[in-house]
C-alpha cells in the first residue's frame, strides 16, 4: 500500500467499527513511514515492513520486522539474495556511504530488455546489466539503502540545492495535525522553483493560526 492510503485508513472516522482482526501485516512500497504513522499502524497489525520494486523487476528489496527501529522508519530496505544494489554519481561512478545517488540494480530478477525498444533499454541499463532506476537513493555501510524520490521530481533551486520531496513529506507527516501531505516544486522568477506543500489537516488535531481555528 501507498502512505497516501494508509494515511487515509487510520484516519477513517468509523475505523473502530471494522474488524481488522485478520490483518497480520502491512507493507507500504516506495515511501518513508514517518515514526506518527507507524505507530498508529502497529494498532492495526503486528507487522509494518518496507517493499521496494517496479515493473522492471520483481519486489526483492524488503525490510523485516526485526530490523531495527530507524530501518523501518525510514523505509529503508535490503537487497535479498543474489542482487546487487549500487548508488552512483551522473557519471556513473559509485558514491561513498550515505551520500546521495541514483539506485542501480544488476540480477537475476531485473528485466532483460524492453519489448521491441532497442534504445530504452539501452538508456537503462549499461553494458555491464546494471539497470539505471531513475530513482534517488541513499546507503548506509551496512547495505542497508532507501528511496529518496525520483530524479524528475527533484526541486530544483538556482543555488545548487536539488530538494527531494519525500524527505520534505516525510517531516511534516511527524507533525499530528498533517493527515496528508504533498511537496511539489512550483515556478518562481528568482530561484527558479520554490518549494509549496499542500496539507491536509486532521480533523481531530485542531490547528491555529493567531489565535483563529483552521
Amino acid at each position: 500500500m501507498f502512505i497516501h492510503h494508509l494515511s487515509d485508513l487510520v484516519h477513517l472516522p468509523n475505523l473502530q467499527s471494522y474488524d481488522l482482526s485478520s490483518l497480520k501485516a502491512i507493507c507500504v512500497t516506495g515511501s518513508i513511514i514517518p515514526s506518527t504513522l507507524r505507530r498508529k499502524l502497529k494498532q492495526l497489525a503486528p507487522f509494518v515492513t518496507n517493499q521496494y520494486g517496479a515493473t522492471e523487476m520483481l519486489g526483492i528489496h524488503l525490510s523485516h520486522p526485526l530490523d531495527p527501529a530507524y530501518v523501518l522508519d525510514s523505509a529503508a530496505v535490503y537487497p535479498t539474495g543474489g542482487i546487487e544494489v549500487k548508488i552512483v554519481d551522473q557519471k556513473g561512478e559509485t558514491v561513498p556511504i550515505d551520500t546521495r545517488g541514483e539506485i542501480c540494480i544488476r540480477g537475476y530478477a531485473v528485466f532483460k530488455y524492453y519489448w521491441m525498444d532497442e534504445k530504452l533499454t539501452k538508456d537503462a541499463k549499461d553494458e555491464n546489466g546494471w539497470w539505471h532506476t531513475r530513482d534517488l537513493g541513499i546507503m548506509d555501510d551496512k547495505g542497508y539503502f532507501r528511496v529518496l524520490g525520483r530524479n524528475t521530481d527533484l526541486i530544483v533551486i538556482k543555488e545548487a540545492i536539488n530538494v527531494a520531496p519525500l524527505e520534505l513529506e516525510a517531516v511534516l507527516y511527524e507533525h499530528e495535525a498533517v493527515a496528508d501531505a504533498l511537496v511539489v516544486g512550483v515556478p518562481d522568477e528568482r530561484s527558479f522553483e520554490e518549494v509549496c506543500a499542500c496539507i491536509k489537516l486532521n480533523k481531530e488535531k485542531p490547528v491555529t493560526v493567531n489565535g483563529d481555528d483552521i
